[in-house]
């Protein structure tokens, strides 16, 4: 099998990206989210996948780009976009806050720090990128006090 087949043939044998029970709180779910993810891309098949795409010239890279996205990013922002619905029903995510931007940072996030580090997301990294990103970005607003920001 050649570099450029077998970058997509280690994505597809990676985990499937599930729904997330209702664990009663955004960041309960979201930490699931980022625990499963952050154990898929320091895995033996995460550490494959960073070496073959590695491997890749530029013009296989452009034909193979698609499996990551399909396969991991795509399906985790989609799992993080419910969680966030479910969070705003709930009242501990701002309705402005369930878009896909918001849902992309997380698997952005890991996948970018997969790559810098070889695969080792640790968990400290994974509460942190919650407490300090994630989380503040969909808290609702407290009547009385606004939030900073660009405007």
């Amino acid at each position: 099998m050649s570099v450029a087949g077998a970058a997509p043939a280690a994505v597809r044998a990676l985990p499937p990206v599930t729904e997330v029970p209702d664990l009663g709180s955004v960041r309960a779910e979201s930490w699931h989210v980022t625990e499963t993810r952050a154990g898929a891309t320091g895995s033996p098949i995460g550490a494959a996948i960073r070496t073959l795409t590695g491997e890749l010239d530029q013009e296989r890279a452009d034909s193979s780009k698609d499996f990551p996205q399909d396969r991991v990013i795509a399906p985790t922002t989609g799992v993080i976009l419910g969680v966030l619905r479910r969070g705003a029903a709930r009242g501990d995510v701002r309705r402005g806050a369930v878009v896909p931007a918001v849902a992309d940072v997380l698997p952005a996030v890991l996948l970018h720090r997969a790559e810098l580090c070889g695969g080792a997301v640790g968990g400290a990294f994974g509460v942190e990128l919650l407490e300090q990103v994630l989380l503040p970005t969909v808290r609702p607003e407290r009547r009385g006090r606004r939030r900073g920001g660009v405007r």
